[in-house]
């Protein structure tokens, strides 16, 4: 029985690996439609199934958890992984969280900023550091800080989360 379970979830894993593009011949608006797509929907459907810190740290998770398998497929050692994963998590949970939780409007933009491009870079020249500390250069040169598709993708993920926190704002502001 559990033979089989492993069985049936490495083909539910082949198969999810087998619809994202590939960075090597899709093209910037292929790669960046499937990861807002992708990043929305998991993103929303955690904060409106949990709440915002909820399904913030949901989503963080999820993301983690994809970070942890696709290095791990890679040959990275568990460890490694486990802290590139943490970093990852990290970064999204605050990149969906912190727009919400603006106290102002300026706050709100402040903190999307902080918490979407600027996290996306701090948190690619982090999970870089921890590949290339461990020896896996390799898999750290995927994680560019200047990424344009992932840049792209750190500003438009983010963007509903602030939206909602710009109109809670106006709303305690009538």
């Amino acid at each position: 029985g559990q033979q089989r379970q492993c069985e049936i979830g490495q083909r539910a894993e082949d198969f999810a690996l087998s619809m994202r593009p590939d960075p090597a011949t899709a093209g910037t608006a292929e790669q960046v439609l499937f990861g807002l797509s992708k990043g929305l929907t998991k993103a929303a459907g955690a904060v409106v199934a949990l709440g915002p810190v909820a399904g913030a740290g949901a989503f963080g998770g999820s993301e983690a958890a994809s970070t942890y398998s696709d290095l791990t497929r890679e040959g990275v050692d568990s460890g490694t992984a486990g802290k590139a994963a943490a970093v990852v998590g990290v970064a999204n949970t605050a990149g969906v969280l912190l727009p919400m939780v603006g106290p102002t409007l300026k706050a709100t933009a402040g903190l999307y900023l902080a918490g979407g491009p600027g996290g996306f870079m701090a948190q690619q020249a982090a999970t870089q550091a921890v590949l290339q500390n461990a020896g896996y250069a390799e898999q750290a040169r995927k994680f560019d800080p200047l990424d344009p598709v992932g840049l792209a993708l750190s500003a438009l993920v983010p963007l509903p989360f602030a939206a909602w926190g710009a109109a809670r704002n106006i709303r305690a502001g009538r």
